[in-house]
């Protein structure tokens, strides 16, 4: 049941961040915070309850709910000049998360693959498409936890699951085996 354990972690962790949220943004410092009998702007000391216990939410513990984040976004912009397509784009993915990507001409059915790297939660590539002729090409880009190929890094397999199935997010589909994240952008080719 290690997915039912770290499904509990996740949820405590993301209502330490959302309290930590709502604190900060009544003024309270994360560091003052004392539980819920914490006195906003006074020195005061909390009433005595043994009913709960006195909590203090560490700074580094909101860090971390960022860190394990299961939430997958993508997105993709795509320009084409001279012949070459330029993507770039923003993926909410570990940095060297690898992110698959086809270049699909819409008349031809023409096809270069590949893959990009994410770093800062940002990646981009350019592809040369060669003597391809006038039209629409698709640019597709997914992130996804099987690749043929390649292999993504262990955290990535470890926080999303081996087949994809830790991710969360709208824009997360399954397609039979596989699960996967991905968006989509056309150019046309002169």
């Amino acid at each position: 049941m290690v997915g039912s354990a770290q499904h509990g972690r996740r949820r405590a962790s993301g209502a330490l961040a959302l309290t930590a949220s709502v604190l900060l943004g009544c003024g309270i410092a994360v560091d003052d915070a004392v539980g819920p009998t914490a006195d906003a702007g006074t020195d005061a000391e909390p009433a005595e309850d043994d009913s709960s216990p006195a909590t203090t939410v560490d700074p580094e513990d909101v860090e971390d709910v960022e860190e394990t984040s299961t939430d997958v976004a993508v997105t993709v912009s795509a320009t084409v000049e001279d012949g070459a397509v330029t993507a770039e784009g923003t993926a909410t993915v570990p940095d060297g998360a690898l992110l698959a990507f086809e270049l699909r001409h819409d008349e031809t059915f023409e096809v270069i693959d590949g893959y990009t790297e994410v770093q800062d939660g940002t990646y981009t590539f350019s592809q040369d498409l060669g003597d391809w002729p006038a039209g629409d090409v698709e640019v597709w880009v997914a992130f996804q936890t099987e690749l043929v190929g390649a292999e993504q890094p262990a955290e990535v397999r470890e926080r999303y699951g081996e087949n994809g199935e830790g991710m969360t997010g709208d824009q997360v589909t399954t397609d039979g085996y596989v699960t996967r994240v991905d968006a989509t952008d056309t150019v046309h080719l002169d």
